[in-house]
Formats: C-alpha cells, structure tokens, sequence
C-alpha cells in the first residue's frame, strides 16, 4: 500500500477533496512527488503515515542540488541554535553534525522549534543539499519533517581490523594498543589542535591511527598493551594505506590492560578455514596480476606515465604523487596451492625496496619462486575465489 493509498484509507475527506490538496502541494513545490505530497498533507491533518514506507537515502549518495530526500541519521553533535535576518525572512537555523554508515555531514535545521539530543536516531523528510565552502550541506525545507525514533537504537558497524575498506563510517573496532607517538599540538583557524599516531592490533593485524583533539589527549593517556574499544571511528586511504580516523564524537573503552597479543595458529594451506588468521610457509608459484598506480595528491586521481614523469590528467600538471601498488599470486605449500593478495606494504618488506624503487622492482621475475612465511586470512574476492590476504611477513 503506498503512503497515497494509506492517507485515503485513514480519513473521512473524499478522495477529490485530498487530490486538489495534492495537488496544491505539488504546485507550491514542483519537486514533490504524490506520495511525498500525500505524507505531507498527512501531517497537515494529524493523521499518523507509516513512516518505514519512505524511501531512504544513504549520506554518501546525496549529491549537490538533491532535493526531497529523506535520510535516517545519528546526532554526533549539536550547535547551538542562532537567529537570522535575511532580506524579508527571519527566523532561527541551528546546525547538527550527523551520521550513518557512509558519511558524517553537517545538517542546517530552519526554524526548527523542538529540542534534540546528542546520540538520538531521527528521521528528516524532505531535506535538499547544497554546497559551502567546497563540502556538500545538508538542509531541511519548509516541507520537511524531523521525527526521533526512540524505536531505533544507534547502531555501530562492528568491523574486525581485517575487514575494514576505504571511507567506511561509524564504525566499532576491537584491538590492542601497541604504540603511540608523541601528541602534538598545533593551530587552525586561530586554535589551538591536537593529534596523536598509534598502532591498534588485532588477531595479528595493525592498523594504524590517528586521534585527533580531544580524544588524542585521551589515548595519550592510555598505557600500551591496553585492549581497547573504539566506537564511532572511520576508514581512510592516505598514501595508499588504511587508516582509522578518531575525533571528538569517538568514544573509547578500555577492556583489558596488559593484554596478551593473539599468536596465529601455524597451518598448511589445506587447512585453512575462511575468515580465521593464520601463518603458513609458503612459495610464489605463479604471478597472476601486478597492479602500481602512481595517485595525484592533489585530487587523488590515477596519473599518467610520460616519459619518466608522472603527470594529472584532472589537475593538468605534474603534482606531488604516492604510489598505490598490490600483487595477485599463486601460492603452494606440500598441501595444496591458493591465490593471495599482497598490499603495498608487504611488497617494500618482500622486495627490500622502498617506496621511490617499487615500480622498478614490482615484477614476475623478482617474485617467482620466493619462499613466504606470513601472516594473513583466507577469504573471498570479488569473483568469488579463494584469496589469502597477507597482513604481515615473518
């Protein structure tokens, strides 16, 4: 039953009575849909719609100029409400910063008369999105709706270390705390800021991390070898390399201190289940796939070889460039063979390179027949095949 339909059965108004109303919305707002009109007039006569009939868009797929979307989101932060005057209209515009598993962004509220609170769970109707200052804003209109689901419990995507990708949100991550920089300090935007480095493991893997603010004074004070939770953290590539990003909305708890570090169980290719980290003993059969790719820093874009310069093809220059780089194998052992996927990381440490002699070193002949003793999860690829990830070599 559409949302329509559903308005129809719960009132005494004639249908042709609740069309001209439609079609009066429709009018005033030539953006509006029937359904999206009929939840409107809905509200306008107190009538209570289905709500779970809308459809929802994810943040990461709200584009410039979008209008009439709907989008179920938590609060990470609340501003305070402030009065405008502009030409003829006045009123008030208070800001939220909100997520859900694909983005954090910040949402304009317009005469907005309720109150809300950090960590609640609502649902905005009708929202249109523009840009400031280069990032995309998110803003309700005149037809909007906001709803607090008290139904809905914040949910956080809990993610083992391994499995993380690029630009993943909201996300709930389990490790130890291996190391840690020195907090430094420094200014933008007339204050004063701070960020901390550390290393997380788990199960044999590290991720590295970054906290920033409030919440790098916090790890600071964490001892190492703490097992830690982190809630409300996200995924970022920089040079190639994931990174998990910490800020003020992050919250962690401490689960364990002196922790004892997890020791992979050491199996024969045969042995292996799907999703478990293991270390195996191994020799590169075959090269299947080489892949190096020199990325623009400027607008994170793949470069081009011309001659022996790299140049954008979207900035039109030649510009300050990081190598993104993975290897597809086959690997054996006296049990059986599979594929395995090696990262950049693993190759600098298996060709005793660094960054700048990779491309030169990056090749069939160098990696046949090597002996691999490594750390890593069975799992599987996008074809649906059976892929050893290599998190680290022994």
């Amino acid at each position: 039953m559409s949302i329509y339909e559903e308005l129809i059965g719960k009132t005494d108004i004639s249908q042709e009575e609740i069309d001209k109303k439609i079609q009066n919305l429709m009018k005033r707002n030539p953006d509006l849909n029937k359904d999206i009109a009929a939840f409107f007039l809905a509200k306008d006569l107190g009538i209570e719609i289905d709500d779970s009939k809308l459809v929802i868009t994810p943040l990461n797929l709200l584009e410039e100029n979008t209008k009439n979307a709907n989008i179920l989101v938590s609060i990470d932060r609340i501003f305070a409400k402030k009065d405008f005057a502009k030409e003829d209209r006045k009123g008030t515009v208070q800001n939220l910063i909100v997520t859900d598993n694909t983005a954090h962004l910040q949402l304009s509220l317009w005469n907005y008369p309720g109150t809300l609170n950090q960590e609640e769970v609502i649902l905005v109707t009708n929202i249109y999105v523009n840009t400031f200052k280069g990032e995309k804003k998110l803003n309700t209109s005149k037809f909007s709706t906001i709803k607090v689901k008290t139904e809905v419990e914040r949910k956080y995507v809990e993610k083992k270390l391994y499995e993380l990708q690029d630009r993943e949100y909201n996300l709930s991550v389990t490790g130890i705390l291996k190391s840690k920089s020195e907090i430094k300090e420094f200014e933008r935007d007339g204050q004063n800021k701070f960020v901390l480095r550390f290393v997380l493991t788990e199960d044999g893997f590290q991720n590295n991390c970054v906290a920033w603010g409030k919440i790098g004074q916090e790890v600071d004070k964490i001892e190492d070898n703490t097992k830690i939770k982190i809630k409300n953290c996200y995924s970022k590539l920089n040079r190639g390399q994931l990174e998990l990003h910490l800020n003020d909305f992050t919250k962690i708890e401490i689960l364990e201190k002196n922790a004892q570090e997890y020791v992979a169980p050491k199996k024969k290719i045969s042995e292996m289940g799907y999703n478990e980290v293991y270390e195996i003993n191994a020799k590169i059969k075959e090269v299947l796939l080489t892949r190096y790719n020199k990325i623009c820093k400027v607008c994170n874009s793949p470069m081009i070889k011309v001659e022996d310069k790299y140049f954008c093809s979207i900035c039109n220059s030649e510009q300050q460039s990081f190598a993104k780089a993975n290897v597809v194998l086959i690997i054996e052992d006296d049990s059986g063979v599979t594929n395995a996927f090696l990262t950049k990381k693993i190759l600098i440490q298996l060709l005793n390179c660094n960054e700048d002699d990779l491309e030169s070193k990056l090749n069939t002949e160098n990696l046949q027949n090597l002996d691999i003793h490594v750390i890593g999860y069975l799992r599987k690829n996008r074809n649906d095949e059976s892929e050893f990830f290599v998190n680290s070599l022994i």
